[in-house]
């Protein structure tokens, strides 16, 4: 049986720092909003026009929002975390300072509100945003798939944006979204449009040419190009995770993209890449 596993993408906002020097703003808000845009123009819900115009012509039969609407069952599925610890924590000055955000003056707000998970998720958008903003469906967010079917996905990207037949994107979208667009002077902290480049959890024969992301829930995609590669990692261990009885500060929040590029460098070893 294959174990769909959640998956996420998040925008990056690029924006000017000075004339001659770009940065990154890392920001969900981009891709929600063009979930909303794509609703607006083809009249159809985000889950309905993904599965009818990239999942379905591409063979991806186990790749949908709200799996639990769309045939699978809890056995089928991956959990990913007890609630929203983190998000909770992220906004919760007062037992959390300096955590997240400062949401002080919301404090009444934040103690009213009763809406959140206290339970194992199992089949529901982790993200916040997602899950209770959009219910379940959002343009960063929400997505539940397997390796075999993100594998597929990938292989188009590789080929240029088609597979068996069926064209999503032309070369030159890909090249844009996937070429170099920050100017950080910092390792592993370049970005393309949404795409991530050259992360050190693609590997470390990896080069600027390598794009990907990695999602909250423990999962990463990385595609390289250069070698026709791709390297697709699905936990159910959240990108990072509360380490006990380490002696660490109880706010550390561990990054599980050390075991993606652990299992990137030996497969890149064993191919000789």
């Amino acid at each position: 049986m294959q174990v769909i596993a959640k998956c996420a993408c998040s925008s990056t906002e690029i924006y000017k720092e000075d004339k001659d020097r770009k940065s990154e703003h890392y920001s969900d808000f981009g891709f929600m909003t063009l979930g909303f845009v794509v609703e607006a123009i083809t009249n159809e819900s985000m889950d309905e026009y993904a599965k009818k115009n990239i999942y379905e012509p591409l063979g991806m039969k186990h790749t949908t929002y709200l799996p639990l609407d769309n045939g699978f069952t809890k056995e089928d599925i991956a959990a990913t975390s007890l609630g929203n610890p983190y998000e909770y924590k992220m906004i919760d000055e007062k037992d959390y300072p300096d955590f997240g955000y400062d949401c002080t003056k919301d404090q009444a707000a934040f103690e009213q509100f009763n809406g959140w998970r206290k339970y194992t998720l199992i089949g529901e958008a982790n993200d916040g945003n997602a899950a209770m903003g959009g219910n379940g469906v959002a343009g960063h967010a929400g997505l539940f798939s397997t390796a075999s079917d993100l594998a597929i996905l990938s292989q188009a990207m590789l080929n240029g944006g088609e597979y068996n037949g069926v064209k999503l994107y032309d070369k030159d979208t890909i090249d844009m979204f996937t070429t170099q667009h920050t100017d950080t002077g910092k390792e592993s902290e370049e970005f393309g449009y949404c795409f991530k480049l050259d992360q050190s959890w693609m590997g470390d024969s990896a080069t600027i040419h390598a794009y990907g992301h990695d999602g909250f829930t423990g999962t990463t995609v990385a595609i390289d190009p250069d070698n026709n590669l791709s390297i697709i990692v699905l936990t159910n261990k959240m990108q990072g995770g509360f380490r006990k009885g380490d002696g660490q500060n109880p706010n550390y929040y561990w990054n599980s993209n050390v075991m993606a590029k652990q299992i990137a460098n030996a497969i890149r070893s064993e191919l000789s890449i």
